[in-house]
């Protein structure tokens, strides 16, 4: 999606980098592929909602470094955005699921430092560094640093549900991190 508004260029490291990176999450998620079944409409649903996803991700990744590259700070973009989004998100939470103030006042104390860890540590301090790397990194190489979230989801599980962690997994992780650090490291010899 870069590409062409910011105009990146993609050379023959980039593809193979990223062709690796998606190699390694689906080597990571291997066992849950095996699960699935690929011939229910729920699963075609799930996909399509999913690449939709993706292509909106893309997109505000982009946009985040059009304003990294117009001078706007860190915050700046974080508060825009998220101002912007919340809006953007009410009349689909209205429709989708309805919120009752009864609900809020019947949270318990370990779910609303829930909801404040979520709000300022995944999205605020999380995206403020994320915006951090964009102002050194072009989006190709800040956007593939995030096919390890499912090796780390992983590795989670595993400390804390007791999940198993296989040698296919292993290497689905190593992959990724060698193709994030590939595609680093050729942009700074370019």
């Amino acid at each position: 999606m870069a590409s062409v508004p910011l105009q990146d260029k993609w050379r023959v490291v980039r593809i193979g980098s990223f062709v690796m990176a998606r190699t390694g999450v689906l080597l990571t998620s291997s066992s849950d592929i095996h699960g699935a079944n690929f011939g229910q409409r729920t699963y075609l649903a799930g996909n399509l909602l999913i690449m939709v996803a993706c292509a909106a991700s893309a997109f505000y990744n982009t946009y985040c470094k059009f304003l990294v590259e117009r001078k706007y700070t860190e915050l700046e973009i974080l508060v825009y955005t998220s101002v912007v989004g919340c809006l953007a998100r009410i009349p689909l939470f209205l429709w989708l699921e309805p919120l009752r103030l009864t609900t809020l006042h019947r949270l318990d104390r370990v779910a609303d430092l829930g909801i404040l860890e979520l709000a300022f540590i995944v999205y605020g301090v999380a995206m403020l560094l994320f915006y951090y790397v964009l102002k050194r990194l072009d989006v190709a190489q800040a956007t593939l640093g995030n096919y390890m979230l499912p090796f780390f989801h992983r590795l989670a599980g595993c400390v804390r549900s007791k999940e198993s962690i296989t040698r296919v997994m292993w290497i689905g992780g190593v992959i990724v991190l060698v193709s994030t650090l590939l595609v680093t490291v050729s942009q700074k010899e370019s």
